[in-house]
């Protein structure tokens, strides 16, 4: 082992191909696993910023057409004949300003909607990325681990289970005698 500053670092399982193929296996399931959440919450804090942007458009667009409920009467009423307040012909120059800021808010949010259609769309992609490198990662391990112990761990273990008979089998020595003997 590799010591650096007092702690033992790890090395590379060079031993074995089998076991190399396992765990390169298992980083790519531990890859995929952590690109696709890192993503996913990107993509979730986009699109939960974006409708609370829509969120606050259609209530600035509910207040204001209250705001409007009396000059779109006086405006009824014009049309029907009906006298009307000279006031309510005119629109203030604030509902003018906030017309035209809302107009500027609703080009923003279908700019936000846009993006945020692309942005599912490439999430979707990454996610289809990752559910791949997720199966590949667990296939290639599956099979390093698998003819890791059909070659290599199997037989190593049948050598340790003969060599612990051998050691097993003490001399035959006078204590035991005696202890047979009573």
């Amino acid at each position: 082992m590799l010591l650096h500053f007092g702690v033992d670092m790890l090395q590379a399982p060079t031993d074995s191909l089998y076991k190399f193929l396992a765990i390169a296996g298992l980083l790519l399931i531990g890859l995929s696993a952590a690109l696709g959440f890192s993503h996913t919450s990107s993509y979730l804090s986009q699109t939960s910023a974006a409708g609370k942007a829509l969120n606050e458009i259609g209530a600035e667009l509910i207040f204001l057409k209250l705001e409007f409920a009396p000059y779109i009467r006086a405006a009824k009423n014009v049309q029907q004949g009906i006298p009307v307040d000279g006031e309510l012909l005119e629109l203030p120059g604030t509902i003018k300003s906030k017309v035209n800021e809302l107009q500027r808010k609703i080009a923003n949010g279908q700019v936000l909607v846009v993006d945020i259609g692309i942005a599912k769309r490439i999430w979707l992609g990454v996610l289809i990325v990752c559910g791949f490198l997720f199966l590949f990662g667990f296939a290639l391990s599956a099979i390093g681990f698998r003819l890791w112990y059909l070659r290599i761990q199997r037989y190593l273990d049948i050598d340790i289970k003969n060599q612990s008979e051998k050691n097993s089998r003490k001399p035959y020595s006078l204590n035991t005698r005696r202890r047979r003997a009573r």
